[in-house]
Formats: structure tokens, sequence, C-alpha cells
């Protein structure tokens, strides 16, 4: 699990809870936690790896791209990380780390502030992640679409793990 994680659901949340694509959203406020901050400190990445760790990266790829199918790759690459559209995405990306707050391992809730281009504003508190699961058929999905190379054998190997136990 990724520090940048609750701010990318809460951001996904949002567009999908008010029906708005990458180009409604003018700019987005990340409040975190201290942590969270320490473990993915880049603001302005220059390669995949660094993106990897950059929580405004993570959000400045779904201005970009949309709400992805998952897993959410494409904002993690050496090329999206000095892509004018995602350094120009991250620009409208700020992240605030709360004075004072939790410094120690683990996540706190963090909160998400879309100001929208028609001048609304959204807040969304999102809880810890470990507060959440995924569905067994959205895990599914997921894997799916992490070895669509495989083609049919995909469907294959699920149904081999689905009945293990038969």
């Amino acid at each position: 699990m990724c520090s940048s994680d609750l701010t990318i659901h809460g951001t996904i949340d949002i567009m999908r809870e008010n029906g708005i694509g990458p180009d409604g959203i003018a700019s987005m406020e990340l409040i975190v936690p201290p942590w969270a901050d320490r473990i993915a400190p880049y603001r302005d990445p220059v390669s995949g790896e660094q993106a990897k760790f950059s929580i405004r990266q993570g959000v400045a790829g779904l201005l970009v791209g949309g709400i992805p199918d998952l897993p959410y790759t494409h904002a993690f690459t050496d090329d999206a990380a000095r892509d004018p559209r995602y350094v120009a995405a991250r620009e409208r990306v700020t992240v605030n780390v709360i004075e004072g707050g939790s410094n120690v391992r683990g996540f706190a809730d963090q909160t998400v502030v879309a100001t929208l281009a028609d001048g609304r504003v959204i807040t969304k508190v999102v809880p810890t992640l470990e507060a959440a699961s995924y569905p067994l058929e959205q895990r599914i999905e997921i894997f799916r679409n992490t070895v669509e190379s495989l083609g049919g054998k995909a469907e294959q190997l699920i149904d081999v793990i689905m009945n293990l136990e038969d």
C-alpha cells in the first residue's frame, strides 16, 4: 500500500460520484499526515521510480487520464514523470502536510479537496484503507487487467483459483 493510495481513491471517488472528468477539475488540495509525506516526498518526480513515491504524481495522473482501469500504473513511468501533460497536471495539485499530525507508521485518514472548473468545491475525507477492502469481483477485475497479455489463459487461471476447494 502506497501513501498516495488514499488521495488517489479519494480523487477517483469525487470524479465518479460527481460525473467529473479530468478537465472538470481546476485544482486539487491533498491534506496528508507527515508519515505519508515522508515516504512519498517527491513533489516533481523526474523518473518512474520517483513517480512511484509522489503523492502529487498519483493524483496528477488522474487529471491526465481520468479514472483508470486497475491496476493504475500509467502515471508511474519514466515517460509520464517527464511528460508535459503530467507536469502541468502536477501544478494543479497541492500537498499540505498536517502540522503536528501523526508521524508514525501507518496511515491516518486523508482529505482530498477538489476545486472544480465551475467553482464548486468538493471535500472528501478518505478513511484509512485498512478499514476497506476490495470486493471479490473487483479483485478479480484487477487481476484480469494485470494479466491481460495472457489472453484466454488468464480466464483459465481465474477458474482454477476460484475452484481450488473443489
